[in-house]
């Protein structure tokens, strides 16, 4: 069956497929590629939400990464992303390292909903729907639905969305080089122990 949907595909493109899946199942495939859409940013704003509330000093170090050196941070993020995924792919491709290149795809996922966390951060700054929503939460939430309709539209909302993806990840690869950086060059302080 899959062969012959593929040989399919190839002969006639998409109008064969809507032959082949009938309407309803080509709308049915629509409405899944949405609905997955829909929950992958609904975890977003979750993610950033939990981010946000548990780890303040780190979401505050992002933005200031994000603001100060925004072209340091597209270039980060371009190269760590695309070096990422083409290990990723190396890795999967190998069956050996299957596991580790699957790991390491979560870990970029992860990483991609903190990234979408500064963006929202940064969007709730500029557009408070409600003054009282002065609050970092408000801004949070505020942020992630101006973000999230500004991905609705068509070419532009998803050339922004990927411009803003790619900020945000090299601001947060920065942000937690640099405190792995800090943490290392620090010495810790011996603490006494109580005979």
């Amino acid at each position: 069956m899959e062969t012959v949907s593929v040989h399919l595909l190839n002969q006639g493109g998409m109008e064969q497929l809507v032959k082949t899946l009938g309407l309803g199942g080509f709308c049915l495939a629509i409405f899944t590629i949405l609905a997955v859409l829909a929950i992958t940013k609904l975890a977003s704003l979750a993610a950033a939400l939990w981010l946000d509330g548990r780890f303040p000093e780190i979401s505050d170090a992002m933005l200031r990464a994000f603001h100060e050196r925004p072209g340091h941070c597209y270039l980060v993020g371009v190269v760590n992303l695309v070096v990422g995924l083409l290990i990723v792919l190396i890795l999967l491709v190998s069956k050996i390292f299957a596991l580790f290149g699957l790991i390491l795809l979560v870990s970029i996922f992860v990483l991609g909903f903190a990234a979408y966390f500064v963006t929202y951060r940064e969007v709730g700054r500029f557009a408070q729907l409600r003054p009282g929503w002065d609050t970092r939460t408000g801004s949070l939430v505020t942020g992630a639905l101006v973000a999230e309709a500004a991905f609705l539209v068509p070419v532009l909302g998803q050339v922004l969305s990927v411009a803003s993806l790619l900020r945000g990840f090299g601001a947060v690869t920065s942000t937690l080089v640099s405190r792995r950086r800090r943490d290392k060059q620090t010495p810790r302080e011996a603490t006494p122990v109580a005979e």
